[in-house]
């Protein structure tokens, strides 16, 4: 099942994810090496609530060291340019993983591609996953080029899990981002 921003909500409010969320935030924005970059689009930004945004954000960090966002980067280029490409690079390869906040924005954004394509050749197949964000009625679009990477999606145990493309069987969140193995 694929995630909506109601699961989302729902797993940020549980007590331990929001604790252990709350204890890694002075790591995620310290000067430390984040785990994950999250690739998301901009325009989500103001199509997601804040407190969307927040529960997205504390259901990562419940399960990572530490969440690099391009949005909160103040040292960011405030215009897209060759230097933001060059900041993103730097970026990317400073952490294990990318995992791509799938929304129908991301999915048309012309930098999210992008990223997801570096990521790739940069990290390999099974370190670039994504997150389908369903619409309300908990249908995903997507693109076919997204189907090549692991997804993040909700077990029959109401888990998150990481499952391989067009596999039925996948390991649990947690399990992968300590492992990496799928």
């Amino acid at each position: 099942m694929y995630l909506t921003k109601s699961i989302i909500r729902n797993y940020a409010s549980l007590e331990t994810n929001r604790k252990t969320a709350l204890d890694k935030v002075t790591k995620t924005w310290s000067p430390g090496r984040p785990h994950i970059f999250l690739s998301h689009s901009h325009a989500d930004l103001h199509d997601f609530s804040a407190e969307d945004y927040k529960a997205l954000l504390i259901m990562l960090l419940a399960i990572s060291e530490g969440v690099y966002i391009d949005s909160l980067d103040p040292e960011m280029p405030a215009l897209t340019s060759e230097d933001t490409a060059s900041r993103l690079k730097e970026k990317i390869d400073g952490c294990d993983r990318l995992l791509m906040a799938a929304t129908n924005n991301a999915v048309n954004s012309r930098w999210v591609p992008w990223e997801v394509g570096y990521a790739d050749k940069a990290k390999s197949v099974n370190n670039v996953v994504v997150i389908p964000i369903a619409d309300p009625s908990g249908q995903w679009e997507g693109s076919e080029y997204l189907r090549l990477y692991p997804q993040i999606l909700i077990t029959d145990s109401n888990q998150l899990g990481v499952f391989p493309p067009s596999k039925t069987k996948g390991v649990l969140m947690k399990h992968w981002m300590i492992t990496g193995n799928l």
